[in-house]
């Protein structure tokens, strides 16, 4: 029986909203959303029948009612009558739940049924199958998976408002020049008043990612996360452990695996101690410092730190006041009982305008989409 998308949506949705309890309501529910001639009506009913007719609760005296629906009366008009004998071959014993389509063309097409086009089964992709899973159990080939879809993410990111103008039919300022430029084409009479707007642009994206021992099984994850913002946002991007390195030259090439690869080479104290508040500092008082001012910050660790919590605290004071927005990344938080009772990240949190887990690809996708 021939079934198109737009007819599965209608059925998908009239499910959502009419919530069928019994089978009598099911069938005519799927009846009417999924048979579009009289003449599929007695293939729909021998479908329905062989799908459900083991499956009828002694209670309910609609389903025992439906489960041999009633047969439909052909209307005289011969071209609209039902064939049985066909639909009695179709169907045969049983139906598995899942068929595979195949693609209607023409006549000569349906005859030759070994030469149609068959349309591939719909599978969940890999990252939905990822989507829960904890960075700190993702393989290295999953990890590159996400790398990807983290691309994807990005696009659309928090603007502001910039210094530059641009003419637009509306708007508070009258662009004098547009509008006489634009008058040329109706005898010199400003017809058309043209006006100035500030322009918006993407706002500016620092990522600072934790690469030391205590976050090396989520670093691959975080490293996707980096180029992401990169290729997509445009974004400054550091490493540090127990000092600052810059990775957004590395994490620039189009080759995931070369971009990881160089990333990864140009950090030369990963997965060594942990030194958070003189990272940020660093990062403070270089001339990259610039980059940080209306920015967008990201930072990616779990909060331990060898440093002091007073020191963390000054430099967490000194990055909210220059930054447009502080976001704190901790893959600790998804755990139920986990309390910001580490020196550090007690110190920083009064500062961060957002916090939130990160672990997962959900996770990570639901906190950055506040951000937008």
């Amino acid at each position: 029986m021939p079934v198109v998308m737009t007819q599965t949506e209608s059925f998908s949705r009239a499910l959502a909203v009419a919530q069928p309890r019994t089978q009598g309501s099911l069938y005519w529910l799927a009846r009417t959303t999924l048979v579009s001639s009289q003449r599929d009506l007695a293939v729909f009913d021998a479908i329905f029948r062989a799908v459900f007719a083991d499956a009828v609760q002694l209670g309910d005296t609609a389903a025992k009612r439906m489960a041999s629906p009633p047969p439909v009366a052909a209307p005289e008009d011969d071209r609209a009558r039902p064939v049985s004998g066909e639909a009695e071959e179709a169907t045969g014993p049983s139906l598995p739940w899942a068929t595979r389509p195949q693609a209607i063309g023409t006549d000569e097409d349906e005859t030759t049924s070994d030469l149609a086009l068959a349309i591939p089964e719909l599978r969940p992709s890999e990252i939905e199958e990822l989507s829960d899973t904890p960075f700190d159990q993702l393989s290295e080939r999953e990890a590159e998976a996400i790398g990807e879809w983290l691309t994807q993410l990005f696009v659309d990111w928090p603007t502001r408002r910039s210094r530059r103008m641009q003419t637009r039919r509306r708007g508070r300022h009258l662009a004098i020049g547009p509008t006489l430029t634009a008058s040329r084409r109706t005898g010199f009479e400003p017809i058309r008043l043209m006006h100035n707007q500030p322009e918006a642009r993407p706002r500016r994206v620092v990522m600072v990612c934790d690469v030391s021992q205590s976050m090396a099984a989520y670093a691959a994850a975080y490293l996707q996360v980096m180029r992401g913002l990169v290729l997509s946002a445009e974004a400054e991007v550091f490493a540090f452990s127990t000092r600052l390195t810059r990775l957004t030259p590395a994490l620039r090439h189009r080759s995931t695996s070369v971009a990881i690869h160089q990333a990864t080479e140009t950090v030369e104290d990963r997965f060594s101690g942990t030194r958070i508040a003189h990272s940020l500092d660093q990062l403070l008082r270089s001339h990259h410092g610039s980059f940080v001012r209306g920015a967008v910050v990201l930072i990616a660790s779990d909060g331990w730190d060898v440093d002091d919590p007073e020191m963390m605290e000054r430099v967490m004071a000194r990055l909210a006041r220059r930054a447009h927005r502080v976001v704190w990344i901790n893959p600790r938080m998804g755990a139920d009982d986990y309390q910001p009772l580490v020196g550090a990240m007690a110190a920083a949190l009064p500062h961060c305008d957002q916090a939130f887990a990160g672990h997962t690809i959900n996770s990570l996708q639901t906190g950055l989409a506040t951000l937008r």
